[in-house]
């Protein structure tokens, strides 16, 4: 023949035998064909259709290496047995590393596969639930003054509610009982809040902890056991319910409504989708509209840039929000002369914080009783209540309402 391959090794055979050993190949493919088969222990049928080989052609080579499924083989005939091992070694290690990685990557596929299933569930009981209820929007009972001239924005913090946790001194607790604190706490607020000012748009801040567990089980996002007052999907259901009724009270005094979806470290999950099923509630009213799902969100009114998100980074990273909020929302820096951060996760409030640049942090506090974990670390002390955040279109001032 004219043209023999290297890796043939015609020292022990007669080329002209062989006439349908594939000699085009080279000594690299031959040894991953080699690799394919007696490694990787694939089938004749993915060899041939992986090296594009004709039927004649893979049983020549297969005859002549003498190949078998695990039995490793190096087809070169000038290696020497020492750089042979080397590569059945190296061969070996990175199959190893290999099948770990997809061990690793189908146990994580199958945890998310096993969150969406039970999301997927609870979604369906908060469904079924929803088709019985007769649902009667609420009503505020607002006295407007005379002559409101300044006309604002307002922020809804709704963060770290918690529908679900269990107190510490649970007896008598109802989640519905909770849930109905919350909306007069709301009420109070949006009440307040159309004395004041005229409002142009009201953000509603839905999830971030809004549902205190993440999993039919009962535990956290990351996986921690919680006391849990009832089922994830019935506070699920409370969640949605409480977000409506809200979005109802919060179109009565603001002219727009943006329903805010953010995650939480406890609901990564189910709070963003109770704020998501909310805003499919009101998918057609003109005046209502939900943002797309992001881990902090951003907004301008008039001369204010607003970003929005839960605040469960590190100190470290929290010191940096500043940096990460003029990379994330660069075109929006030039068109705005004041910016503020909305936060939650640590269940307090704190009056004005101003960082180095002059950006406002409003931390809203959470009317969530203690439960018993925060009353065995003592953290007892904090104010319950909600925050309403007014933004004056004009000088930009601010009012806060905590309610």
């Amino acid at each position: 023949m004219d043209q023999i391959a290297d890796h043939f090794p015609h020292e022990d055979l007669e080329p002209s035998e062989h006439e349908d050993y594939p000699h085009h190949l080279t000594t690299e493919e031959a040894q991953r064909l080699a690799d394919f088969y007696c490694i990787d222990n694939e089938t004749m049928r993915a060899c041939k259709e992986e090296f594009d080989l004709a039927h004649d052609e893979w049983m020549c080579f297969r005859q002549v290496h003498s190949l078998r499924h695990s039995q490793p083989t190096v087809v070169d005939p000038e290696r020497s047995i020492d750089e042979a091992v080397k590569h059945l070694t190296q061969r070996q290690k990175r199959q190893a590393t290999e099948r770990k990685a997809k061990r690793k990557h189908r146990r994580e596929r199958d945890k998310a596969a096993r969150k969406w299933w039970e999301l997927e569930e609870a979604l369906e009981e908060a469904a079924t639930a929803f088709e019985a209820e007769s649902y009667d929007p609420p009503r505020l009972r607002v006295r407007m003054a005379e002559q409101v001239e300044t006309e604002a924005a307002g922020v809804l913090n709704l963060q770290d509610l918690h529908l679900g946790a269990r107190p510490a001194d649970a007896e008598g607790f109802s989640v519905k009982a909770y849930r109905e604190s919350i909306l007069r706490r709301v009420e109070t607020a949006l009440e307040d809040a159309a004395r004041l000012r005229k409002l142009d748009r009201i953000y509603v801040i839905g999830g971030a902890d809004l549902v205190h567990s993440d999993t039919a089980g009962g535990q956290t996002a990351s996986g921690t056991e919680l006391e849990m007052a009832c089922s994830t999907s019935t506070a699920l259901q409370h969640a949605i319910q409480l977000l409506a009724q809200v979005v109802d009270m919060a179109r009565q005094v603001a002219q727009e409504v943006t329903i805010v979806p953010i995650h939480g470290n406890h609901d990564r999950t189910e709070g963003v989708a109770a704020a998501m099923a909310a805003g499919q509630r009101f998918h057609s009213a003109d005046n209502v509209e939900s943002m797309d799902l992001a881990e902090r969100q951003y907004a301008t009114y008039a001369g204010h840039l607003l970003c929005m998100t839960h605040g469960d980074l590190t100190k470290k990273r929290m010191r940096k929000m500043g940096e990460i909020m003029r990379s994330e929302a660069r075109g929006l820096y030039g068109r705005t002369e004041w910016s503020s951060l909305f936060v939650g996760h640590l269940h307090h409030k704190a009056m004005d914080m101003v960082d180095e640049s002059g950006r406002v942090i409003y931390q809203t506090p959470t009317p969530v009783p203690i439960d018993s974990y925060h009353d065995r670390e003592g953290y007892v002390g904090s104010r319950k209540g909600i925050q309403l955040v007014l933004l004056d279109r004009d000088d930009g001032g601010d009012r806060i309402i905590h309610a």
